[in-house]
This record gives C-alpha cells, structure tokens and sequence, in this order.
C-alpha cells in the first residue's frame, strides 16, 4: 500500500511539472514578436532624372529593431542596392505622370517576426526647355520673280538644335516658299503693283523636352520700276550682356548689299524692343547709348537700327541681342556638378565671407571627381582630380553617406565639419565664387563658348600666356566650320602644348573686327593657373596672335587662310616656340590637361581692348595679316 501510495505521488509530480514546463515555453514571450516597418518617405513626387534617397527603420512597439536584414525591390526603375537601411531610387525617364511603388521587407529572425511596407513615388516629365528661333537674314527685299533663302537657327540656352521648323507667308499667297517644313526655304516674290510687305515665320511647335517658339524676316516686294540699290545694316557689337542700371555703346554700318560699299552720310534711328526694356540714346545716328533698366532676373532685349529708304537706296535693319542681368553677386556664380566624388582630409566651415558673399569653405588634401560640368567656362571632363583643394561655396547640394545622406548646405549657414579622414559624393551641384588648387588633372576635357546669336554667334573664351610651345606635330589650317560658323574658324591641332602663367577668361560680352583685326572683351570668369600641359588638342579658333621667330607678329582671324598668312610654312610642322599668345577658341578639347597652381574666380564687369592691342588701332600690314616687330623689315611668306 505505501509503494502504491508512492508511485502515486511521483505521477502527480510529473504531471505537474510538465504541464509548468508547457506553460511556461508556449507563453507569448517566448514566441517571435511582431514588427512594423516604416519607409520614408511613404508618399512623394519627383521630377524625371532626380535621384531620391529612402529610408526604412524596424520597431518592436516603440523600440527600434537592430539586425536582420531589409531588402528593397521597385516597380520601375533601379535601386543603388538591393539591402541596407536606405536605397536611392533614379526614375526612368517618363512622358506623362507614372507612380512607381518601392517595397522593403525585413525578414524577421528567431525573436521577430518580418514585416513589409512600401512607398509610391510619383514621377513627372521634366519641365521642356525654353527655345529661342531666329530668321536670317531678318529683312529682305526683292522684285518679283526674284528669290531669297531664309535660313532658321533653333537654340536652347547655348545649345544649338537640329529640330525641324515649319515655315508660312503673312498674308497667305505673298509670294511662295520651295518647302512648307525644314531648317531653310527659299521664297519667291511675286510680281507687285506698288511697295508691299510680307513676313515669312518661321515655326518650332515644341515637345516633351523644348517648348514651342517662332521667328521671322520682314520682306519688302518692290515693282520693278522702283527698283533702286539693296542696304544692309551691321550693328557692333552683335550681343552683349549688361547689369541692371549700366550702359552698353552700339554702333551702326550702313552699306550697299553684295560689295559692302558704306553708304556716305546714311544714318539709323534705333529702337528697343520690347518696348520699355531700357531706353537708347541719341535716337537717331551712327552711334547710341543704351541704359538697361532694373530687372530681377536675366531679360533679354533687341536693340534694332533702321536705315530709311530714299530715291536711291532700300530701306534695312541690323539688330544686337542682349542680357540684362540683375545687380546680384549671385549672377556670376559658377555652378559645379559632377556624378561622383571622392573626398580625403575633407573640412566645412562656415559661414566665411568671399568677394562680399556669405560662403561655406570646403577644403580637402585631395578631390577625385567624375562626370564633371561646369558652368562659364562651356567645360566638361571626363574626370579632374585636385590637389590642395579650397571651394568656397554658397550652395552644396547632393548625397553623402559620410555627411548623413542628403547633403543641402547654403553659404549663410553655420557648419563646422571635419576634418573627415576620406568621404564620397554623388549626383552633387555646388555654386561657388572661387576655386583654388595646388594642382589639377583633367581627362577627356572640352570647353564651348556661349551661343549669343548674331553675326559672332559664339562668346569664345580668351587664352594668354607669356609663351608657348607646340611639340608632336601640329597643325593650323582654315578657313574651316564648326558648329553654325560657316568657313570662318581655324583648325588647330597638336599632339601637346605648354604653357607658362596660363590665364583663360569668359567674357561676358565680347566683339571682334575681323577687318582690322581687334577685339573688345568684358572679362567676368577667369582661370588663371602657373602652368597648362595639354595632351592631344583640338581648338577652333576665331582670332589667334602670337610672335614668332625673327620677333614677327602673326594676328589671324578665322576668315584668313593661315598658308598664306603664316610666314616660312609654319602653319605646320614636328614643334613650334612663339611668344606672347592671345588666343580665342569657340571649342577646344584635349585628351588631358594638367594645371598647376590654380585659382577659379569671378571679376568685376569692366570693358577692356585687347591686351595686346589695347588702343583698338588697325594693326600694320594687316592686309597680310603679319607686324614686323624686330627686325624692321618684311618677312617672307
């Protein structure tokens, strides 16, 4: 009976610490706990081709959840990466608004639970690009049955397009056109009784990435009994740039069409349209002030000189196209972006003040960037590593993970960061007022001027240096086209160049005499370096002086035939020495370019003569385009 009472006893005690055993281990606190998953942003909109960064967080209630893993996938576009706590989405490119979802996921482990959540990105098409169309010639007149080609040039800031452009007659059957569409026409005139007008427009109807724009020429169908001499007016300078509040002298030629033969005692009367941009004065006259009026951003302006018919000669105009700019530091910037970066020693202070500016000072022992652009100077590059680097800047806009993510500093703002031992950059745009460097290293570089329009259609940059010297063959041979300059740019080529006390400047506003051979140029942007080493160079030049052997003084335009300018054959050849180079190419590249000592700044708006010309005078036997400098004596050519 005991044994039984005993056994009895150890059953119960099993029993009871199974079930205690049961309990406890399925109890809820020993189960995977449930968690959320929260991206931001959740909900957002952007523009086609702007980079956005996400980020997702974990939590248990309200505790954050540290480890396992969160994976991201998209519908549409591409991902950085595929895991982490944050991603950047680029959006593909789109025609109409599309939303895209991104999802993460965390995918648990033995004490949580996984868990989803996903984000809906907006995408809209990138605003379209303001265009700009011009006609030239911009005024005709003919008799009928006789014809003129009217040709459209379409741009986009300084970019020219090749689009397609309609073209109509006002009034309708004025006259006929060779094609209804195309980048020029020829039109008819029809056989008149008395002096009639006709305007022949010319047409973009814009897309998805340029808007619509439109240009004309005014024509004027004359009997045949009226006919008297055709004019034409040139107006110097073609384009020009102003600030708010200053002055910009414009000059006018009147001349008979086809011999360029000046009209003795002709005279203009000047207009500004549109109407109430500035004011010109002497209304009436060869030559006239205009004042830019107070303007809060860039506007642009058409200064036209008339010359009116009389009993012998035709009534014509010429125009300048110009910028008014506001009176704003800020308007010189120089804006900075590249696709990548990387940064060592790397500091930020600020705010520091730089040519009266609020700026944030970036500093770092070396800088590495890829897929550079920057703004002033047309230049791109393949890739530019700096030594010694100091940026100052007003804005820094981009992504770093060393700085946190999204990077958005403003120059009046107070940081103080680093120094970092190394960091990266991506998708960056950085303003800045001056750049310095102890050395500079540019792959796959090229450089463009700035499209103004009119008879030099292109702002070249302006090169100096005390001397130069061309080795592995070289070549400079012309008349030749680039771009919409037809037949008046020369080739230059050479395997490599050096150049000591190196100095590139970016006119604002710039005009050259090709017949008397000198330039007027407003220097704002300049880089100025110890030294430039180019390898592999390709330049179109509009205007080149340089002093040679025996001292001679050579000073080519792109309308010149270097062969017969360029004593002694020395168009070409294995190397070259000169002196004293004055050089202005509208496009340059080169496979490197190396700088040494370098500074990037902006200087005051002032007008000045050529350097090496600073009186503007017609130059000596410019007909051969060659000064005798010393020996005092003609050279050979």
């Amino acid at each position: 009976m005991p044994k039984r009472r005993t056994l009895l006893v150890i059953v119960l005690v099993v029993i009871i610490a199974v079930s205690a055993f049961a309990v406890y281990f399925t109890s809820p606190s020993w189960l995977p706990r449930s968690t959320t998953l929260a991206i931001s942003p959740s909900v957002t909109s952007i523009a086609a081709g702007n980079p956005l960064v996400l980020s997702a967080s974990v939590k248990y209630g309200s505790a954050a959840v540290s480890g396992g893993t969160i994976t991201w996938q998209t519908s549409g576009g591409s991902l950085s990466q595929s895991t982490g706590t944050s991603v950047i989405f680029t959006p593909p490119s789109v025609t109409a608004n599309q939303t895209f979802t991104i999802t993460a996921s965390f995918g648990g482990n033995g004490v949580y639970q996984s868990s989803t959540s996903t984000s809906r990105v907006t995408v809209s098409p990138p605003s379209a690009a303001a265009t700009r169309l011009t006609v030239t010639p911009p005024s005709f007149e003919l008799q009928g049955g006789e014809t003129q080609i009217l040709t459209a040039t379409l741009v986009s800031g300084s970019k020219a397009l090749g689009a397609n452009v309609t073209w109509a007659i006002s009034p309708s059957g004025v006259g006929s056109l060779s094609s209804s569409a195309g980048a020029s026409v020829t039109y008819t005139a029809p056989t008149v009784q008395q002096t009639t007008s006709v305007s022949v427009t010319a047409s973009f109807a814009g897309n998805a990435e340029y808007k619509s724009s439109s240009g004309s020429s005014a024509g004027t169908v004359v009997p045949a009994q009226a006919s008297t001499k055709t004019t034409k007016v040139e107006v110097s300078p073609s384009g020009f740039a102003v600030v708010s509040g200053k002055t910009q002298t414009l000059t006018a030629e009147v001349e008979i069409a086809g011999n360029d033969t000046p009209i003795g005692g002709a005279t203009v009367t000047w207009t500004v349209t549109p109407p109430g941009e500035g004011t010109v004065s002497p209304t009436s006259g060869l030559s006239a002030t205009y004042t830019a009026p107070t303007v809060q951003q860039n506007t642009s302006v058409t200064i036209t000189a008339t010359y009116a018919a009389n009993g012998n000669y035709l009534e014509s105009s010429g125009a300048s196209l110009g910028t008014v700019m506001p009176q704003t530091a800020l308007q010189f910037l120089y804006q900075l972006t590249f696709s990548s970066a990387s940064l060592t020693s790397l500091t930020l202070r600020g705010p520091v003040t730089m040519n009266g500016t609020s700026v944030t000072l970036i500093s770092a022992q070396s800088a590495n960037l890829t897929g550079v652009n920057m703004t002033r100077f047309g230049l791109t590059a393949t890739s530019m590593y700096v030594d010694g680097l100091l940026l100052y800047t007003t804005s820094i806009n981009g992504y770093s993970s060393a700085l946190g993510g999204t990077v958005a500093i403003k120059g009046d703002q107070s940081i103080s960061r680093g120094p970092i031992d190394s960091a990266s950059f991506s998708n960056v745009t950085i303003e800045f007022v001056r750049m310095e460097g102890e050395s500079a290293n540019l792959t796959g570089m090229a450089s463009a001027g700035q499209f103004v329009g009119g008879t030099e259609p292109y702002v070249p940059c302006i090169i100096t240096a005390p001397s130069v010297a061309m080795s592995n063959t070289y070549s400079i041979t012309g008349p030749t086209t680039w771009s919409v300059k037809n037949e008046n740019v020369s080739s230059l080529t050479t395997g490599r160049i050096d150049l000591p006390q190196f100095s590139l400047q970016h006119p604002v506003a710039y005009t050259l005499d090709r017949h008397n051979k000198n330039y007027n140029a407003t220097e704002v942007w300049s880089l100025t370096a110890s030294s430039a080493t180019a390898i592999k160079v390709s330049a179109y030049l509009i205007y080149f002086r340089v002093t040679g052997g025996e001292m001679v003084t050579l000073v080519v335009t792109g309308n010149d035939n270097p062969n017969n300018l360029i004593p002694f054959g020395l168009n070409t050849g294995g190397g070259f020495n000169g002196l004293n180079i004055d050089v202005h190419p509208v496009y340059f590249s080169a496979s490197q370019l190396a700088l040494g000592s370098f500074v990037i700044s902006i200087t005051p708006p002032a007008a000045s003569a050529s350097p090496l010309n600073p009186a503007g005078l017609p130059l000596m036997g410019a007909s051969m385009a060659v000064v005798p400098v010393y020996p005092a004596r003609e050279p050979s050519c």
